[in-house]
């Protein structure tokens, strides 16, 4: 009885094994999808980071000139090999939609007040790049640089109508969702565009997905649902319904407990209309985040193809345009 028992067992490990076993699966060519957070932009340390503090008055010296969410960063962006860029997108008091990412204009800008709470033409006025610096406030290096560089929505998918952009809704307001998709329809970039949208209203993502079908939504919640659930049931194939038609962000240090990762996991995503996409860790916050540095890129499994998240577009975009 007892080798009968033994020999099931090792049966069922042998079968979960090979079920589950990344070599034999299709291995994604040409090299990880691009997700670029803000385009090029100033990155800033978040050590000890408050969710209230300014990061405009955190970053790092100034490698380069651009600001996130406008039209010359995405434009650079898409030349360093970004194949996705993450944008913020906020409502205005007269019915535009504007990509930028504060609640509040007092960190970055010279304006203040609520952001959403403004019309576009003050927004238009503003200099998005007043607030910048990199030395407790001796200098500020953007500072009548980014006098109306604050783009609508509209103004981004007409300048980059082959683009593909990840919607950040930074938005709380109940009726934004049905805002939003009027506001595509209106300016023409639906039926035309592929709408991705994130945020932490899950309610707002499954209002869009109800509307746009065809749209990719996901939160935090939704990531967590889906992974948590692939863990426990993974192992024998089955795919939770919450792991349909979305994008999982994922951190590098949950791989280890994801059946069939990576080759196996991604093709069974795939297979359900799903992306994958890794994050890295930031060592200095603690948390996770993108990838800013090629040397980063070592933890990324050989021949790896699904996405990442990139921070430093301007780093990872040439390092990886090598290896294709």
């Amino acid at each position: 009885m007892k080798k009968a028992l033994v020999g099931i067992l090792l049966a069922v490990v042998v079968a979960v094994y090979f079920l589950n076993a990344s070599w034999l699966a299709p291995q994604q060519t040409g090299g990880p999808t691009l997700y670029s957070h803000r385009g090029v932009y100033q990155t800033y340390s978040k050590k000890d980071l408050g969710k209230l503090d300014c990061t405009a008055t955190r970053i790092f010296p100034p490698t380069h000139g651009y600001l996130e969410n406008t039209i010359a960063s995405v434009e650079q962006s898409l030349a360093l090999g970004a194949d996705v860029i993450e944008v913020d997108i906020k409502p205005t008091v007269d019915g535009e939609i504007v990509v930028f990412h504060d609640h509040t204009l007092d960190c970055r800008t010279d304006g203040t007040g609520v952001t959403h709470k403004q019309t576009l033409a003050y927004l238009k006025s503003l200099d998005i790049g007043f607030g910048y610096t990199h030395d407790g406030g001796k200098t500020f290096p953007f500072r009548g640089q980014g006098v109306g560089m604050m783009p609508t929505l509209a103004e981004l998918y007409t300048a980059f109508p082959d683009a593909q952009f990840l919607l950040n809704i930074k938005n709380s307001n109940p009726k934004f969702p049905a805002y939003l998709v009027r506001y595509l329809g209106e300016k023409s970039i639906l039926p035309d565009a592929k709408i991705m949208a994130y945020g932490r209203k899950q309610a707002q993502l499954q209002e869009i997905k109800d509307l746009l079908p065809e749209s990719i939504v996901f939160s935090k919640e939704s990531v967590k649902d889906c992974i948590y659930r692939y863990m426990a049931l993974g192992w024998s194939g089955y795919i939770p319904q919450s792991c349909d038609n979305t994008l999982l962000l994922i951190p590098t240090n949950y791989t280890a407990f994801i059946w069939g990762w990576p080759n196996r996991f991604i093709d069974r995503m795939t297979a359900v209309n799903t992306t994958v996409v890794l994050m890295n860790k930031d060592s200095d916050a603690g948390t996770f985040t993108g990838f800013h540095t090629p040397d980063q890129l070592a933890v990324l499994p050989a021949g790896y193809g699904g996405g990442i998240w990139v921070e430093g577009i301007e780093n990872i975009g040439p390092a990886i345009k090598k290896k294709r």
